[in-house]
């Protein structure tokens, strides 16, 4: 699993949704495959193992969940979280500010 691939395939696709659990954000064991678990192949036939995390974690689950927390708690997020709400759940969804939004 490659999450730069997800990435792209998130921001490319309309029909690729994703959701980020609580976990992407307190625990790193979740991007290892530590019990060598046969967790399969990808359509192009890679095994599936350790999620390839982004170059900016330089390889390490508790980097990136530092690094990923760290932006969440930002007052960037803080300060602009309203909006997505507003999108996602609120009056964003349809009609003429749906269309302004995007």
């Amino acid at each position: 699993f490659d999450m730069g691939g997800c990435w792209k395939s998130c921001n490319t696709s309309t029909s690729d949704v994703k959701e980020l659990i609580p976990e992407f954000f307190t625990c790193p064991e979740i991007f290892t495959n530590t019990n060598n678990f046969p967790l399969g192949v990808t359509q192009t036939k890679m095994p599936i193992d350790n999620v390839k995390l982004p170059p900016w974690a330089k390889g390490s689950p508790h980097e990136f969940i530092r690094l990923h927390r760290l932006a969440l708690e930002s007052d960037y997020v803080s300060n602009n979280l309203h909006h997505w709400i507003d999108l996602i759940f609120g009056f964003k969804q349809r009609g003429s500010a749906a269309l302004s939004a995007h």
